[in-house]
Order: structure tokens, then sequence, then C-alpha cells
């Protein structure tokens, strides 16, 4: 690219390159004709007195040729391509001269480029040409040597070539060439012109043989490999299997921030936080230490849209993602599994039935066996849980002897003071706990051939039994022939201090065929047990 300029508008008819000083202006010559603030990196074509082009990218007003021309300056150069492409995006302001300039051309015609220009302005204007010409170069470039191997341009394009094939290439592209001979192995070394920028690598002169020897000539061919199949990523697979159970439950997954704010932890009386050094804001200042802070935002945000509501009574949410805590020296960061159960005006207990419901048929489906409840909760709740579980109303959830979460109602307090008006149950699982149980071996047991008597029964029992208790004593007295219990309703009378519990008894022999009166006296003993634990049967 050249530049032409009015020598007569040129302050002490001298040009200047330098680097522009912060904040000085220039109006260039596009169509807008705007004018441009530069800054102290902007390379400029100057005079005396101000900045006369952008170096590389426009010229500027003021010094353009006009048809009373008398005299003119011809600038030609080659400037450093990354300054071209910064200047260009600070401007704002792409042209054909920036972007060849970023392309690095030849910094050798930059001479003839100008004595050809020259030329052409005496043939064309009639013009006479100053004698000499000023040129100052940064650095001098010269050509450079390239070598490659001939097996591995034959390994790369996946053809046999002769040598006097790849030779005659080289000539054809006008790049001196020589064969070297060591041990059994052939090389070439070519002299790079320094038009040929793009010639740096060996890769570059087999692209160039590729190109002429004709890409269409070189037949495709499967490689020879050993295909070993991807590691099993057991936590990745049993996400989505949850993730799909627990949809199918009727569940909606979500995804909330891991920041908790300073207000967040005074409410709920959170601590061991891990604390983010440099937070946005306040309200992004600790780590979450579990899933239950963002559950309960999640109520308060869904309200609106409950409320009144003729199809929408309930919300029922999951969550798989990562909690954090100060542990000694360093932070500790867990995989949980959380879910949630929202209810307006339902009975007491309904929403924490039916999430521990969920949690344990989530269970059957994974295979983990030997999974219950303790009520009993050695040592108290953990620290981050005190004050969000409602005490009395909590179990922990357990495999063998070891606990892995925790299921429970969140304590009517903080639901008060957040006028939330319902019912609210959550569970909190460690699920690399969950991964570890799960036994993929599964033991086929056939039924039973004989059908099957089933019976309802309902039991009255005060507030604060525990229907695993009253499981306990009907699987007790129900012996062998109980094959399955199940409950299906439950009644709380929170005036009267009662509770009900309707229960489903299966009744099935492997054997033979049961009669009523069998079964009868199942039930009369069952019965008669419970209610020696001083609960009612209603009958």
């Amino acid at each position: 690219p050249l530049h032409a300029f009015d020598l007569d508008k040129i302050s002490d008819g001298k040009i200047i390159v330098r680097r522009a000083k912060k904040g000085e202006k220039i109006i260039t010559l596009d169509e807008g004709r705007a004018e441009r603030e530069l800054n102290d990196n902007i390379l400029v074509i100057a005079d005396k007195a101000k900045p006369i082009a952008i170096a590389g990218i426009k010229g500027g007003r003021g010094t353009e040729i006009e048809t009373n021309t008398k005299n003119i300056i011809i600038e030609a150069a080659n400037f450093e391509a990354v300054n071209i492409r910064k200047s260009s995006k600070a401007l704002n302001l792409r042209t054909d001269a920036s972007i060849r300039f970023e392309n690095r051309p030849d910094i050798n015609l930059t001479l003839p480029a100008l004595e050809r220009c020259a030329m052409l302005v005496k043939e064309i204007a009639g013009g006479e040409i100053a004698e000499g010409a000023v040129d100052v170069a940064a650095t001098a470039v010269k050509p450079w040597n390239v070598g490659v191997e001939h097996d591995y341009i034959e390994s790369l394009l996946g053809v046999k070539l002769a040598s006097g094939d790849i030779m005659d290439i080289f000539e054809i592209l006008a790049l001196p060439a020589e064969i070297i001979k060591k041990d059994k192995s052939i090389f070439y070394e070519i002299l790079a012109p320094t038009r040929r920028s793009d010639l740096q690598t060996a890769e570059d002169l087999i692209e160039e043989i590729g190109r002429f020897y004709g890409y269409e000539n070189i037949k495709p061919v499967l490689p020879n490999c050993l295909l070993i199949p991807a590691l099993k990523d057991e936590q990745l697979i049993y996400v989505d299997k949850i993730k799909s159970m627990m949809q199918g439950f009727g569940y909606s997954e979500v995804y909330n921030y891991s920041f908790i704010s300073e207000d967040d932890k005074e409410f709920y009386g959170l601590a061991d936080l891990a604390e983010v050094l440099n937070p946005y804001s306040r309200d992004q200042k600790y780590l979450r230490p579990n899933l239950a802070v963002g559950f309960i935002k999640n109520i308060q945000e869904n309200k609106p849209y409950l409320a009144g509501s003729r199809f929408v009574n309930a919300l029922r949410l999951f969550e798989i993602g990562d909690v954090f805590f100060e542990g000694g020296d360093k932070i500790v960061e867990t995989r949980k599994f959380g879910g949630l159960l929202f209810m307006e005006n339902k009975k007491s207990g309904e929403a924490f039935y039916e999430l521990k419901g969920v949690v344990e048929t989530l269970f059957d489906k994974l295979g983990l066996s030997d999974v219950w409840e303790d009520d009993y909760i050695q040592g108290g709740l953990p620290i981050n849980f005190k004050n969000i579980l409602q005490i009395g109303k909590v179990s922990q959830i357990k495999i063998g002897d070891k606990a892995i979460g925790w299921l429970g109602k969140i304590n009517e307090d903080i639901l008060e003071r957040l006028e939330i008006k319902g019912r609210v149950a959550i569970f909190e699982i460690n699920f690399t706990d969950i991964i570890s149980f799960i036994n993929e071996e599964r033991e086929y047991e056939p039924p039973s051939k004989f059908p099957a008597i089933t019976r309802d029964l309902a039991v009255l029992s005060s507030e604060d039994t525990k229907v695993e208790n009253i499981l306990n004593v009907i699987e007790g007295a129900g012996g062998g022939l109980l094959d399955d219990v199940n409950i299906f309703d439950i009644y709380e009378n929170d005036k009267e201090d009662i509770k009900s519990f309707a229960f489903h008894l299966v009744f099935q022999s492997y054997e033979k065929n049961l009669t009523d009166s069998e079964v009868n006296k199942l039930m009369e003993k069952i019965i008669k047990a419970i209610e020696d634990e001083g609960w009612e049967v209603k009958k």
C-alpha cells in the first residue's frame, strides 16, 4: 500500500513517523471524514505540526491531493502486522491497507513499488521525479532455508512420490532447492524468498507439494489403529439415571446459584463457610454449604404463581450440585443430591411422607439395599441444618450403619418469618455415597403361583407416633405369609393430638392358596399386637 501527500501542504516539507500522543486527533479521509481520537500505541505519519495519516490504515485530511496540486510526495512502507491490527481494532477502522499489512506483505517489495508508482505518475501526469529516495529500514529481511525429509512427505500425504517430481514442483514454484542425502534418507532444502512468508516449516512445503500433485490424486485410506472404548464415568451415568427417575416422579430440576449472602448466613445460622476472596457483591460473599438455602429461595420466588392457582398447588424440585465448607486449612467440595416438596394447605405430614416415599422408591430402583431412616440422631443435627430442619421432624438416611443424608420438615419458625404458608419437606444426600453403594447385580425371585389376598387396616395413635414403629408391629405379627405392607393415607388432627394411618396389607403364600379364615386369623393377631401397644384399630 502507498499514500500520496501534497508536498506544499506539509509543514517544513518533512515527514515524521512516530507514535501518536494520547488524546491527539485526526480527521481521516474515509466517507464520514470522522474526527478520530488516537492513543499512544497508534503509529502515525506526521509533519512538524500534526498527524497527517494513520500509518498503514488511512490518510488524513489537510494534505490530500487536489486538482491544483503541483508537488507530491509518495510514501511506501511495511508496517508491523500486530500493531496495525491492534490500531485498526482500537479505532474501529478496517481498510484495504490495514488488511494487507495484517497479512505481512514482503518488505523487500516496498522500494520497487515506490519506484513503479513514481514512474507511472511521470508517464501519465507528465511530472518529473526528484532524484533518489529516502529509504529507512528497521530490519533487513533475507531469504531463509526450510528443509523437509522425503519419507515425511510420503507419510503425511499418504502417497509415493519420486524425487524428480518433487524437484519439478519446487522449480514450478520458483523455489531454489537442493537434494541432500544422509545415510539412507533423502532431504530437500529450499531457499524461501521473502515474498513467501507462508513457508516457514516442513509442513508448509508438504502442503505446496500436495497442492501441485493434486489432492484429487490422493486416495483415501482408512488408518490402522487400536480403538479403545472410553472409560465408563459412573457418576455421569447415574446423574442421568437419577434425573430421569425424578422427572418421572413429577419433580422439576433446578440449577441454583452456588453463592449465598451475608444475610443468608445470619438468617440460617450458618458456619464454617467458604468465603469468596473477591465477591462481586455482598449477596455473593460465601459458597453454599447445603442445597436447602437455594430450595427455600425457590419457594419464595414461586409463591406468587402458586397462590390461588386452580391447577398447581405444590412445588416439587430437585437438584444435583456441589456444596462447600471449610475443613481445617482447606476448602472441601462435595456433590449433593437434594429434593424439596412444598404443599399449600395440606395435611401436616403429607409433604414429608410423600418425599419419604420418593426417596425410598428411588433407592429401590437404583438397587440399593439396607436403606433405613434413623430417628435417633446421635450428636444432633449438623451445624448448617440446626436452624433449617424442624427438631423432632427429621430423620437420618442410612445405608447399613453409614449415614448418607437427611430427610425432614423445614423449621416452622423459618417458614413463618418468610411468610411461607404450607408444608415443606426436604432431603439432602451425599451423591458419592449413593454411587459407592449401588450394586448392578440383580437376583431374580419368581412370583408366587398362588393368588394374593388383601386387607386394609386403619390405626389411630398419638401425634408423636412414628409410622416405622407401627410397621414393625404389623410385620412382626403377620409372619411369613404377610408379603407386603403399604401405607396409603395419613391424617393428622393437630387440635386433638391424634394421627390416623391407613395400611394396605398383602397376604400370599408360595406353597398353597390361602383361605379367608387363615387371613382373618392373621388379621386378628395383628390387631391384638397393635392394641397391646396402646394404639386403636378402626373397625
